[in-house]
């Protein structure tokens, strides 16, 4: 106040100051506890949010951690099935190895049992190698039975059967089974010259006896390429029905130096060329039968003998009232004839000898 003294002053400033100052305190009080509260509550907020992102976190950590001992198991589940596989492949293996070492074993058996019935096969067929002569053929035609004799000469050989026959020769494949009883046989002609007998395919049984004889039969005709006959009739004096046709032949080995066979030969005459001849014999032990066919003329020969590889026999022929007698005389050898043959001249009504010629060379050779 104006008038007043300083102390009064000072001490109305003073008031006013503390006046100042208490009205202030309470508000920066509550302003600092505002700040403080503010400050906690925020603190709270973010250790909430601290605490939270923590549980979070943590969640997301088990969940990993679930996630990667999942992993783990699906891993391992992976290596089982793995190992299990490797197990399986290594055991699919051993089973391969296994069926592999058994196919091998099978093939190997499959390979010597073909290689042991290919061997019984070739020694079956190398049984019938060789010449052979038909003994006999038995053959029922409707209610008839007929026995026929044939001159024919089967040569086996290689595999093939090669019938000589007047008109030519008829060649066969040969195949054998000599597993079956009685064993078969399929002929399959090879030529167009078959005699009515054969078809292109005939099925037959046949039945060694001992080394040297063999027994044929098969149907007659087309029936021969559809059936075969499942046994003997006429041979085992078995009965035959009227409707059964068929056909057995009784084969006998030629012997060595047996000279059965067609034979051909270049016969030299003393002051002419030398001419063709044809000679058809047939031996029966020591006995020789046959024709020589020359210039288209066909003579039987006579005395004919085969003895100790030797062959003997002559031919008569008559030619404007003389008769001619050629005598032959050679050694066999497998399917050479080599020797001699010798012409007498004689008259044929008076029986004088006329004329012999001398001896020329004779080299007939065996038809195959």
């Amino acid at each position: 106040m104006p008038g007043e003294k300083p102390a009064a002053k000072a001490y109305w400033w003073v008031l006013d100051w503390l006046g100042v100052t208490f009205r202030v305190i309470p508000l920066v009080l509550i302003a600092v506890f505002l700040g403080f509260w503010l400050n906690q509550v925020a603190m709270t907020w973010a250790a909430e949010a601290e605490r939270d992102a923590a549980i979070e976190a943590s969640t997301r950590a088990e969940k990993e951690r679930e996630r990667a001992f999942a992993e783990i198991e699906l891993l391992r589940n992976d290596r089982n099935t793995i190992a299990k596989g490797k197990q399986g492949a290594e055991a699919d293996r051993d089973a391969a190895v296994a069926v592999a070492d058994a196919l091998k074993l099978q093939r190997n058996a499959a390979i010597d049992r073909a290689g042991r019935q290919r061997q019984k096969l070739i020694e079956e067929l190398t049984r019938f190698e060789g010449r052979w002569r038909i003994k006999e053929i038995s053959r029922r035609v409707a209610t008839e039975k007929h026995i026929i004799a044939k001159d024919e000469i089967w040569v086996f050989k290689d595999g093939k059967l090669e019938i000589e026959l007047e008109q030519g020769s008829s060649v066969f494949a040969v195949s054998v089974d000599p597993s079956k009883k009685p064993c078969l046989m399929d002929l399959r002609i090879n030529d167009d010259l078959n005699m009515g007998r054969f078809t292109d395919l005939t099925k037959c049984i046949y039945e060694f006896r001992g080394n040297d004889t063999i027994t044929f039969c098969f149907f007659q005709g087309l029936r021969a390429r559809k059936e075969r006959p499942t046994e003997f009739r006429f041979t085992k004096k078995l009965p035959v029905s009227k409707k059964d046709i068929r056909i057995e032949f009784v084969l006998e080995r030629l012997k060595a130096g047996d000279v059965t066979g067609t034979w051909t030969s270049r016969v030299q005459g003393r002051n002419a060329p030398a001419s063709e001849t044809t000679f058809k014999l047939k031996q029966d032990g020591t006995y020789l039968s046959g024709t020589v066919v020359s210039g288209g003329m066909e003579v039987k020969i006579e005395k004919g003998k085969v003895e100790d590889g030797k062959v003997f026999f002559q031919v008569t022929r008559e030619f404007k009232g003389n008769k001619f007698v050629s005598k032959y005389m050679g050694t066999v050898d497998g399917d050479t004839v080599k020797g001699t043959h010798q012409v007498t001249i004689s008259d044929s009504k008076v029986h004088k000898v006329i004329r012999i010629l001398g001896k020329a060379s004779w080299l007939a050779k065996r038809q195959k």
